[in-house]
């Protein structure tokens, strides 16, 4: 437990300017640690006892984790009493310390028209943060834009992802009737597990999910199943999430972006890319990612197969068109035709490769 007054000692701060951002339940400030003479970003979280508990968890994963592309976790601490504008319940407030980070969240990155280099670099560090992650067997659960920080040092932007808040152990991570994280980047395993989960519980390409979203938004410059900001209802997001089909939304994104978003975001869990590690190999072009790379062998989604409607269009088409085939052929050839069984025989082969396409048509329509 640490008494406010030196605490406000050690960290200098202005309840008003610093403010750097608020949820839920917690609000951010930037401040001056005057012991280690550093900017830190100190996090209060006054929300129920019940809220300060999975944060407490929250601060205490980050600190055993150290990666230069996740939030730094320093420490946290217990107020006795709270600050001005925070009413906790208890009278206490946890304060978690932390790595301040100056170039605001991802948005704001993509809002400054970086460089297509700059955007790679952004990436492949987005990527590196969740192998670590998950190697580690701790899936984020919250991948969005605005939990994905920027800073900005020597001319370079760094990725710092930050708030975990809804990280869980793999191992743990069961599928919750609850609805956690933010609608428009959850995995539709997260709204329908029976369909789409696979064993009962998140896998860490749930995280995958969220990361093909913010290529999907950065290529073609909107969400590909709809954002709320834009007019869209809460149901009509998670309707598309579950139902729509992206392959006409990304058809013009280049290369290799576009089968990152195709792998990323399959509706299947195991049809999904597994690992972080496989989009970096396609990121930097070393390789590509196939069905015998992932847990299914199922028909990629960057493939655009015919709907029955237009297969049935084609071959009505097709069979119509026979008709007038043979009526042109028997035009053309009326005075010459076959006189003897040597030229009649000659004519069979054609015939044989006329029914043999007739068959495999019928085949690819109804398979």
């Amino acid at each position: 437990m640490t008494n406010i007054t030196e605490f406000r000692k050690r960290y200098h701060y202005d309840p008003i300017y610093d403010k750097i951002g608020e949820g839920g339940f917690a609000k951010v400030y930037k401040a001056r640690d005057n012991y280690y003479q550093r900017d830190v970003a100190r996090k209060f979280y006054y929300g129920s006892l019940g809220d300060r508990y999975s944060v407490q968890a929250e601060v205490e994963k980050m600190l055993e984790i150290q990666h230069p592309n996740l939030i730094q976790f320093y420490g946290v601490e217990t107020l006795l009493a709270p600050e001005e504008d925070l009413k906790a319940p208890d009278g206490k407030v946890q304060v978690g310390i932390m790595e301040y980070v100056n170039g605001g969240d991802f948005d704001d990155f993509m809002a400054s028209f970086p460089s297509q280099e700059t955007i790679k670099k952004a990436l492949t560090e987005i990527l590196q943060a969740l192998a670590y992650l998950h190697d580690r067997g701790i899936i984020h659960r919250d991948i969005k834009p605005q939990n994905i920080l920027m800073h900005h040092q020597n001319n370079q932007w760094i990725v710092k992802i930050g708030d975990f808040g809804l990280a869980r152990q793999a191992a743990d991570s069961r599928l919750s009737s609850k609805l956690l994280g933010t609608v428009e980047y959850i995995a539709p395993e997260q709204l329908d597990p029976t369909q789409f989960g696979k064993n009962g519980k998140l896998s860490t390409n749930v995280d995958l999910w969220g990361f093909g979203v913010i290529v999907a938004e950065i290529f073609t410059g909107e969400s590909p199943f709809g954002n709320r900001n834009e007019g869209n209802t809460h149901e009509q997001v998670m309707f598309n999430i579950l139902k729509k089909d992206i392959n006409e939304h990304i058809a013009q994104v280049p290369a290799p972006y576009k089968d990152m978003i195709a792998w990323c975001l399959r509706k299947h869990a195991e049809d999904r890319v597994q690992t972080a590690h496989q989009l970096l190999q396609l990121l930097e072009g070393k390789t590509a990612i196939s069905p015998a790379k992932t847990r299914s062998t199922a028909t990629p989604i960057i493939e655009m197969p015919l709907s029955q409607a237009q297969k049935i269009t084609i071959f009505v088409i097709c069979t119509l068109a026979s008709p007038l085939v043979g009526l042109v052929y028997y035009l053309f050839t009326k005075n010459r035709q076959p006189q003897n069984a040597k030229q009649v025989l000659q004519l069979l082969p054609f015939a044989g490769i006329a029914w043999l396409l007739l068959w495999l048509l019928l085949s690819w329509l109804f398979m």
